[in-house]
């Protein structure tokens, strides 16, 4: 047996990997650096439970949200550490403060990928965005099964796609996981932002890497004094420019079933755009969609920390496009993939991107007239 679900439509959640009895599937990269599962057939006995787990292949039950909530951390170091309110610390924190484990993305160094943390401590790693998948390993689930099964109260954080997997494979003990998605825009590998790295600095005096900043989105290169090695934002920055408008992600990213109002998890979190009146500045707000009873007793559980309002379901809807379609393919998807393995990253993603460069030259120098910007940003208020 050499295929679990058709290539296209694989997440690369590792579920396969993990509920393997031979251990005989490595999720290794592709050409692009997308983690696939590939299968030792000399070891495989055929038990076909790979493709039985796969969440592409039978996918998880999604649940309408219940209740739509615009909240902070009323910590206000923790809020302003945070990429948007700072939800998810304060609900690792009550996790931590039960005696369980919280399973999130850090990053170490240049690599990104779910660890596990049993101490208020290290919680710390888990905040900022990171915009590129991060690595599952082989054993993660299984490390979570054995926490289940000890009793332990486990928080997981992952994309929806990494959710299903999960659910797939801990099958009916998913009640004694508190499962919290963000709103996902889509995953580029590894591989390509390392490659993006590579033409900045040398990467071994890389210690962090931040991609959001309470300015907006900046790709920052941190080294181990806290020394910048490098800051450069939207649009000026190719990697950042490239996840915006959708030129590498994986290719299941196009066609996520996960890309709607129904979700995967008990809660959903991130930015809340599109909020309308308030009597609060809108800067640093979380929106909070709690899909399950067990989302909306987690939130109950943490009102005394947080900043709560409720807003319509809809009105979150209307304002992040990822919860009503998948991220669109950038029109030189195709001819970034074919150059990419050729000619490398850098000449493939400014051939790629030298039309949104040239447009926003040409914006540059309009908006430098003062009839144009007044003109601009009446319109963009309207």
């Amino acid at each position: 047996m050499n295929k679990i679900c058709e290539y296209d439509l694989c997440t690369g959640c590792a579920a396969c990997a993990n509920i393997c009895p031979k251990g005989c599937i490595k999720m290794l990269p592709d050409k692009f650096g997308f983690k696939r599962p590939v299968i030792d057939e000399s070891v495989c006995i055929k038990c076909r439970l790979c493709q039985k787990i796969c969440p592409t292949n039978n996918l998880v039950d999604k649940k309408s949200p219940k209740v739509c909530f615009a909240g902070w951390s009323l910590d206000n170091f923790d809020r302003q550490t945070s990429t948007s309110g700072g939800i998810a610390s304060v609900i690792s924190n009550y996790v931590i403060n039960k005696g369980g484990v919280v399973y999130g993305v850090v990053c170490e160094k240049i690599d990104v990928l779910h660890i596990r943390i049993d101490s208020k401590s290290a919680l710390s790693q888990l905040k900022g965005s990171k915009y590129v998948q991060s690595n599952i390993s082989e054993n993660l689930y299984k490390q979570i099964r054995r926490d289940i099964n000890n009793n332990l109260n486990v928080l997981f954080f992952g994309t929806p796609c990494q959710i299903a997997g999960l659910k797939s494979f801990v099958g009916d003990k998913s009640d004694k996981i508190i499962f919290i998605d963000i709103i996902c825009h889509g995953t580029p590998s590894q591989q390509i932002l390392q490659d993006h790295l590579k033409t900045i600095c040398d990467i071994s005096s890389i210690q962090n890497i931040k991609f959001r900043e309470p300015e907006g989105y900046f790709l920052t290169l941190v080294s181990n004094e806290d020394t910048i090695l490098y800051r450069k934002g939207f649009p000026e920055d190719y990697y950042l420019n490239g996840f915006q408008y959708g030129l590498f992600h994986r290719p299941s990213c196009y066609q996520c079933p996960y890309a709607l109002k129904e979700r995967v998890s008990d809660i959903t979190i991130g930015d809340f755009w599109g909020l309308g009146n308030t009597e609060y500045s809108k800067d640093k707000v979380s929106v909070i969609l709690c899909n399950t009873k067990k989302g909306i007793d987690v939130i109950n559980e943490v009102r005394d920390s947080i900043f709560l309002e409720q807003r319509s379901i809809a009105e979150a809807i209307s304002g992040n496009s990822q919860l009503r379609h998948p991220s669109q393919k950038h029109e030189f998807y195709t001819l970034f993939h074919r150059m990419y393995p050729i000619i490398g990253y850098i000449l493939s993603v400014k051939i790629c991107l030298t039309k949104f460069y040239i447009k926003n030259y040409i914006f540059k120098l309009l908006y430098s007239n003062s009839r144009f910007k007044i003109w601009y940003n009446r319109k963009k208020t309207a």
